[in-house]
């Protein structure tokens, strides 16, 4: 007797909840960093770089890769706005998470899988 199961999610809720909180919070110490002049500029850029290979990590512990286009141009696209120093003030690292975590969330729902680079 075989029963329908669906397979665990790759990222649950809770999950999703936690990534998205710490995203927050790295960029709100970005945030408060960048108020410094000039040093704090620099210190906000390598706070924005702890935090992509933060996310990248347990997106990559969490079986995500990023050979998908799309997925890599959501999540690492943010960066490019972390990486000016004014517009690094922004929410970019939320956003990045944000998006990336829905978007595999929408693809454990639907079954449906973005094409991977060939």
């Amino acid at each position: 007797m075989e029963e329908n199961q669906k397979s665990e999610p790759k990222i649950d809720k809770i999950t999703g909840a936690m990534m998205i909180a710490v995203a927050v919070l790295f960029d709100i110490a970005n945030a408060g960093i960048n108020l410094i002049p000039v040093l704090g500029q620099i210190l906000a850029v390598l706070i924005s770089i702890v935090g992509y290979c933060t996310f990248t990590l347990w997106f990559w512990k969490r079986g995500i890769g990023f050979v998908n286009p799309k997925r890599t141009a959501t999540f690492f696209g943010s960066g490019i706005i972390e990486a000016i120093p004014v517009l690094n003030i922004l929410p970019a690292i939320t956003l990045g998470v944000f998006l990336t975590v829905s978007m595999v969330q929408l693809e454990d729902r639907t079954g449906i899988k973005l094409p991977e680079k060939v």
